[in-house]
């Protein structure tokens, strides 16, 4: 993005604090404005809600009951005025509630081109208002760095179901703003990693065991190879992510974010190599999982 004038002559600093925990009303309003014009924008010409197309009648619905917490027999009929009520409430929400609600929508539309325009529109501003989150699939998720974010969104498009599901379960448990698990998010993406190599080497291996076997089929050097095996030891030593009692476990958040980042770089590379060792994979859809 070009800076502005303003900053560009010293009469305006550019923000160089991360918005974590908060979100200002300039990017609130940037927030409400993409949203507005993807979502919004063409149903308010249409008169009632019982007019819409079905699944924006589901999600005004649901909307209004899980979102604005109203009685279902006193929902507007009118869209323009449930519209109102749905700006109204969202200049209230706290930061938080604004990232819920942006998520909802999203899982409601996530087989629409819209959604896939409006992801991209939404990280811009991420980026563009230095906050500390992402749309990474239907989830939001607090990476900054935009590598990171590419290797997590390439990881998640692996058409292989096993390795997915546990990879959307390290995301959610690290992504929780009410109670983050980064111990089991850490035991979630390793999995990923086992998960793969097993599919790979068509074995029931420990990833230990299992990055040794498939190495020399892919062509990946014993320092690579070995340094996998590392990465999976120190999961499985006491206090490690895979064993002890969950208060034994010593994760926090850089914890958890760097087995997240670097287990989706480990899944590219080893499906890339697989792909290249001519390793053929039946294209899977990975189920979402609501643990």
């Amino acid at each position: 993005m070009v800076e502005s004038f303003s900053i560009r002559m010293g009469i305006e600093k550019p923000r160089l604090d991360i918005q974590k925990n908060d979100l200002d009303d300039r990017t609130r309003i940037k927030i409400w404005n993409c949203y507005y014009v993807r979502y919004i924008n063409f149903v308010e010409s249409i008169s009632t809600i019982d007019r819409l197309p079905y699944y924006h009648r589901i999600y005004f619905r649901a909307i209004w009951q899980e979102l604005l917490c109203q009685p279902i027999n006193h929902i507007p009929t009118k869209v323009m005025s449930l519209c109102g009520h749905l700006e109204n409430r969202y200049w209230e929400m706290r930061w938080n509630d604004v990232y819920d609600f942006i998520e909802f929508t999203v899982n409601a539309f996530s087989d629409s081109e819209v959604t896939n325009e409006f992801i991209k529109a939404f990280n811009e501003i991420m980026e563009s208002e230095k906050t500390a989150y992402r749309l990474s699939g239907k989830l939001i998720v607090p990476l900054t760095n935009e590598e990171e974010l590419k290797s997590l969104d390439e990881a998640i498009a692996i058409p292989i179901a096993p390795s997915i599901d546990h990879l959307h379960k390290a995301i959610k448990l690290f992504s929780d703003r009410d109670g983050p698990d980064y111990a089991n998010s850490i035991k979630e993406s390793i999995s990923a990693v086992e998960s793969m190599c097993r599919i790979i080497g068509k074995n029931e291996h420990t990833l230990g065991d299992g990055i040794r076997k498939i190495a020399p089929q892919l062509g990946i050097s014993d320092i690579l190879r070995d340094s996998l095996s590392k990465l999976y030891g120190y999961t499985c030593v006491e206090p490690g992510a895979r064993h002890g009692a969950k208060e034994q476990i010593k994760a926090d958040f850089d914890d958890a974010k760097f087995f997240l980042v670097t287990c989706s770089g480990w899944m590219n590379y080893l499906y890339g190599k697989a792909i290249k060792a001519g390793i053929d994979f039946e294209p899977q859809k990975a189920k979402e999982s609501s643990d």
